[in-house]
């Protein structure tokens, strides 16, 4: 898949054009680097990966959504505002 290009043309102090270009490609690539490289390497940084970004944010969403719907509950309100509120 070829990498989508944004660019931007900055101005700099003295009035020159430069021009930045980003590169990235997508859908972006959702890695992990196993439970092996876990184990093995004790510098291990397993948030530098994409993967497990994933899971902890999905957790945190659905740990959230989870608490506002015991309290909006208790006041009457259906599960579905909680899951609007955190999205």
């Amino acid at each position: 898949m070829d990498p989508l290009k944004l660019s931007n043309v900055i101005v700099n102090s003295t009035g020159e054009f430069h021009e930045s270009v980003n590169c990235f490609t997508l859908p972006p690539k959702v890695n992990s680097p196993g439970l092996e490289e876990y184990l093995v390497n004790s510098k291990f940084e397993p948030l530098s990966y994409t993967l497990p970004n994933l899971e902890v944010l999905m957790a945190v969403v659905f740990g959230i959504t989870q608490v506002l719907n015991v309290a909006f509950r208790r006041i009457g309100l259906p599960s579905l505002i909680s899951q609007i509120l955190v999205s």
